[in-house]
């Protein structure tokens, strides 16, 4: 097997120009979709087209990211198509440069590549992203609930009809769902919407519109400390909206998910989405090198000239179908149905020796 280091460079050089293109083209196309849909949302409130571009603005590095196994997938089918339809890669083979030879600086390039997106772009979409959240929560009004996840339990805002009512709530731990709170310290706003009284309890509970507190110590400025069996505040949350509180792991930057998931078990939530999100994000690497071999397998031997669209249609075909898999795994993964380690390694190994399937086929005959 020879191994030309031009040879390699040049076509490394064309699979991250494509990559780039493709990925420049996915992220215009996520731009003009998602500003259409914020037009249909935004139809009867006062918002700016300037605020409308800077919501979006936003958004689209996290659309993007998403689509990543697509631009790897195109932009691979891109370059190896182009190569060989202008007969580059018949005259590398007649020279005796073996198709295993520009597997090895294509592995290392799309590992590169895809460390860079996880360790680079992954972070700043997930910045962007929570920073879409609360522009469209400003401009749109959309609920934007907030939760703080800290050492000492979980910090949220309880806003009501009366201002007065209003509350920052602090929960040590969450059991049975989201049905029993225990350490819980509620700061009321009052009349002058200080939050200076202060209410700490053992246990919570949330029933029918209330905060039922059980054992509690009512501080109140300049008054002593007044014990009660029971009392009830009333609560604009619920026991679904406290678990839906806790953020999305797309809004987590990669080098945090990992300590986020520790405070999310310390305070009883259940981490099954965001350990899925944090597997499939560390096997993504290789998931790319899977979707590009397949590609230069599949483009390696077509007949030259005019079937660059026809690749194209497969190659979208193929990408929805390892979408539809990944997703379904993904379900499986999160009701139990399989172990969470071989629903993030499977698909992409099993991607992986179907191209090494077809690259052998194609190279041996």
């Amino acid at each position: 097997m020879r191994f030309s280091l031009t040879f390699s460079l040049y076509v490394v050089r064309n699979l991250l120009i494509n990559l780039l293109y493709i990925f420049l083209i996915f992220a215009f196309i996520s731009f003009i979709i998602d500003f259409l849909e914020l037009i249909r949302d935004s139809q009867g409130k006062k918002v700016l087209f300037s605020q409308m571009l800077q919501i979006v603005f936003y958004k689209v590095p996290f659309i993007t990211y998403s689509f990543l196994p697509f631009v790897f997938l195109f932009g691979a089918i891109l370059t190896f198509t182009k190569l060989n339809n202008n007969f580059e890669l018949a005259a590398a083979k007649s020279a005796g440069i073996s198709i295993w030879s520009l597997c090895i600086p294509i592995t290392a390039t799309i590992i590169i590549v895809s460390l860079l997106m996880l360790w680079v772009f992954q972070p700043i979409s997930a910045i962007f992203l929570d920073n879409n959240r609360i522009l469209v929560a400003k401009y749109l009004g959309h609920n934007a609930r907030r939760v703080s996840l800290q050492a000492n339990g979980i910090w949220l805002y309880d806003q009501t009809n009366n201002p007065e009512d209003d509350k920052i709530m602090t929960i040590k731990h969450v059991e049975k769902l989201g049905k029993s709170l225990s350490d819980v310290i509620v700061y009321n706003a009052g009349s002058n919407n200080d939050f200076s009284t202060s209410y700490f309890a053992d246990t919570a509970s949330i029933e029918n519109g209330y905060l039922l507190m059980n054992k509690v110590k009512k501080y109140v400025p300049g008054k002593e400390a007044e014990h009660y069996e029971s009392i009830k505040l009333p609560t604009n949350l619920s026991e679904d909206q406290i678990q839906e509180s806790i953020p999305h792991p797309e809004i987590i930057q990669f080098w945090d998910l990992n300590n986020f998931i520790k405070k999310i078990k310390q305070s009883g939530f259940s981490t099954l989405k965001h350990e899925l999100y944090y597997q499939s994000m560390l096997a993504s690497p290789l998931l790319y090198i899977s979707l590009v071999l397949i590609a230069l397998s599949c483009s390696i031997n077509l007949p030259r000239n005019g079937k660059l669209g026809v690749v194209f249609i497969v190659g979208a075909v193929l990408g929805i179908l390892i979408f539809f898999v990944n997703k379904m795994v993904n379900v499986m993964a999160l009701t139990g149905t399989l172990p969470m380690g071989l629903a993030v390694i499977a698909p992409s190994l099993s991607y992986l020796l179907l191209s090494f399937s077809a690259l052998i086929h194609c190279e041996e005959g």
